[in-house]
């Protein structure tokens, strides 16, 4: 869930201050949630984004159920700009915001 240590727990370090667990992973990795001044959890933006993530793969095969697959690669392409390739990526989160509100409207049209 959470390490505030360094490799092999040798310390403490604060993941505000030290994002790599002391240069045991990369940047942000060993940190799901930061400690809140009032001992609440704050997610992390990480986090954040593997979840929203998991929701436009749901949309997505949702979407795929009420379509067909070529249907659902189609829109994407369309609200993205571009062919859907590993080596392709959105640079912005307009790109991405653009493709889940085309496959939204896909699924509102449908029920």
């Amino acid at each position: 869930y959470n390490f505030y240590y360094t490799r092999f727990s040798k310390r403490h370090v604060n993941p505000y201050v030290i994002t790599d667990a002391d240069a045991f992973a990369p940047a942000g990795d060993a940190y799901s949630v930061y400690p809140a001044p009032n001992g609440e959890a704050l997610e992390s933006i990480r986090i954040i984004a593997h979840h929203q993530a998991l929701t436009d793969i749901k949309a997505m095969k949702l979407c795929e159920s009420l379509y067909s697959h070529e249907a659902v690669v189609a829109a994407i392409e369309d609200a993205f700009g571009k062919e859907v390739r590993f080596d392709v990526c959105a640079k912005s989160a307009d790109e991405m915001l653009a493709v889940r509100e085309r496959i939204n409207e896909m699924i509102k049209a449908k029920v």
